[in-house]
């Protein structure tokens, strides 16, 4: 599942909401490979279509959740946990902490590299956390901060790549 959560940094708490429903997606997916949505765009309803759908047929052993979160993995909600705590109460784990948990020396000097707060213009707001399946290497990849001209900017993302097995 990719997915681009909401961008206002004064707004945490619409994150955690976004969150919690994913994680309570992936949960629905791994319990039975199925899940509800409810296919609407924001203010439109074909007058035929029911509040929600029902996905089914999914695999219930392996699960990807990577994209945008606009937060670190660290950001800290009103109720006290964070994006790791909420994705992992659904078996997920991220990619950089998987790395870390193989053991071998020079893979958690990569993790905990990767896993510094950057400084700057730059900074790690891009995931992929995984269930079912081990990062076997991991990656950040930065986009060159160049002017684009006109009204393009250049991206505040750090890229993560993930060997998933």
């Amino acid at each position: 599942m990719g997915t681009h959560l909401a961008h206002k940094l004064d707004d945490p708490e619409a994150r955690h909401r976004q969150l919690t429903a994913i994680t309570d997606l992936v949960q629905d997916l791994r319990d039975d490979g199925s899940f509800r949505y409810e296919p609407r765009r924001a203010g439109f309803r074909w007058p035929w279509q029911p509040d929600t759908l029902l996905a089914t047929g999914f695999g219930t052993s392996r699960v990807i959740v990577g994209g945008d979160l606009n937060a670190r993995q660290d950001e800290q909600y009103r109720d006290g946990s964070n994006p790791d705590q909420l994705l992992g109460a659904a078996g997920l784990t991220h990619a950089i902490d998987q790395l870390r948990a193989t053991g071998d020396p020079s893979a958690i000097a990569r993790a905990d590299e990767m896993a510094k707060r950057p400084t700057g213009a730059v900074r790690r707001i891009d995931h992929v956390y995984a269930a079912g399946m081990h990062a076997s290497d991991v990656a950040i990849a930065a986009v060159p901060n160049v002017e684009l001209g006109g009204n393009l900017r250049p991206t505040d993302h750090r890229g993560m790549v993930a060997d998933l097995r």
